[in-house]
């Protein structure tokens, strides 16, 4: 799947839409910036799809319910997939997927516009041993962008049952040298704003509590300390950082 490059027509209209102004060279900038990182998808989009098989189920990819219907908005879509004359454990079972699990023939978006509209053309395994056993899948549910909160903090959680805090580096490298303005070379500030959250963005995401503290320099430059603790032991972490500063390192 190749993605649409934004025109700067788009990228105009987002902008309008966000009461921002962009001048004839912001817009230049930002589209190279945009095309920039698209162009990694471009690269992935490069390599060969194997084939699958696909189950020759009756498949309806339907629509998504109304606000009334749905108060809580945990459906994406109403949908109706099964295998005629599966009659497995799971037989007369209506299952719900997360809209992170390809099913063929039903549009998927992961939560994010980056896949909007996109319809998978094979199942995802679990789908085959679901419909094999007689499951009927009758909705697609909503989730998180790319569903990388609950991916991460699975994965932290598996972290903290050993320890009680994480510690790493604030930002994966000490500080830029000051560019003179942001307009006089806009793109390297975009650049390095996007490259110094690595270690901070999962945070974001998850909502585990943390917290930087200053470290020992590196020629010169400062250097933060981020502590992080399970969830809600936010006390845990303050500890840490107030003792980590008492000790003068």
């Amino acid at each position: 799947m190749t993605l649409r490059r934004p025109s700067r027509a788009d990228l105009i209209d987002i902008s309008r839409a966000r009461h921002l102004s962009l001048t004839e060279v912001e817009l230049d900038e930002y589209y190279e910036l945009v095309c920039e990182n698209l162009s990694f998808y471009e690269t992935l989009d490069q390599y060969p799809e194997p084939a699958f098989d696909v189950v020759p189920a009756v498949r309806v990819a339907g629509t998504r319910p109304l606000p009334k219907d749905d108060p809580l908005n945990a459906v994406v879509r109403n949908c109706s997939v099964h295998l005629p004359g599966a009659q497995g454990r799971l037989a007369g079972r209506t299952i719900g997927l997360k809209d992170t699990i390809s099913v063929a023939g039903i549009p998927m978006s992961c939560a994010s516009r980056l896949l909007y509209d996109y319809v998978p053309e094979r199942d995802a395994t679990i789908v085959k041993r679901l419909l094999a056993d007689g499951a009927h899948i009758t909705a697609i549910l909503n989730t998180d962008d790319f569903a990388l909160a609950r991916h991460l903090n699975t994965a932290y959680e598996r972290v903290f049952a050993t320890y009680d805090l994480v510690v790493m580096p604030t930002t994966p490298q000490t500080a830029h040298a000051m560019l003179a303005s942001q307009e006089a070379d806009r793109k390297t500030f975009v650049r390095q704003a996007l490259n110094m959250c690595a270690n901070t963005a999962a945070f974001d995401l998850t909502g585990h509590p943390s917290i930087s503290v200053p470290c020992k320099a590196v020629d010169g430059l400062p250097v933060g300390l981020m502590i992080t603790g399970r969830h809600f032991d936010d006390a845990t972490v303050l500890r840490a950082a107030h003792a980590y500063a008492q000790g003068g390192a």
